[in-house]
């Protein structure tokens, strides 16, 4: 499998239904194809947040990826949204965890999709994207993202901090 990039915020003017086709992908044991649309808005409305989207394109396989993100002002109690965007994370495994400056968060078993999505086919043929929230404080805010025992490339994290 692989990860690729592009900036499609030209192609994003709205709500909309968004897709993507022909995505090339290897055949048998290992082989994993999907994509994953990230959109990052802007709400006057709501309280002031630091959003963060980071793509590791890392595959994790009993290790862990560590994220450290040094924050301008410290947080007390902070909500914090995270997301991850994972690959090759088998039907019904569990194993992966998200900690956020210790915290535990919790995720569903591997291969599901957070939210609604046409169409609604609960196989995702190995793609999962899960959203958390958590609260914390602190002066900086570290993400870790563990595969423990399984298997899964880590494609992308998103991170939204709401600021005080």
């Amino acid at each position: 499998g692989f990860v690729a990039v592009a900036d499609v915020t030209s192609l994003v003017t709205g709500p909309g239904t968004y897709g993507a086709g022909d995505v090339q992908t290897r055949v048998g044991v290992g082989g994993y194809g999907g994509w994953s649309l990230i959109v990052v808005t802007d709400d006057a409305t709501q309280p002031r947040r630091m959003h963060l989207v980071t793509l590791p394109a890392e595959r994790l396989n009993g290790t862990a990826h560590t994220l450290d993100v040094p924050l301008a002002e410290a947080m007390v109690d902070a909500p914090v949204n995270a997301g991850l965007v994972m690959f090759d994370w088998d039907r019904g495994e569990d194993g992966v965890t998200l900690e956020l400056n210790g915290s535990a968060a919790t995720l569903d078993a591997g291969s599901t999709i957070a939210g609604t999505r046409t169409p609604a086919d609960t196989n995702t043929f190995g793609i999962d994207v899960d959203n958390t929230s958590a609260v914390v404080s602190g002066a900086s805010l570290q993400a870790v993202v563990d595969a423990n025992s399984a298997f899964a490339q880590l494609a992308a994290v998103m991170l939204s901090v709401e600021l005080t």
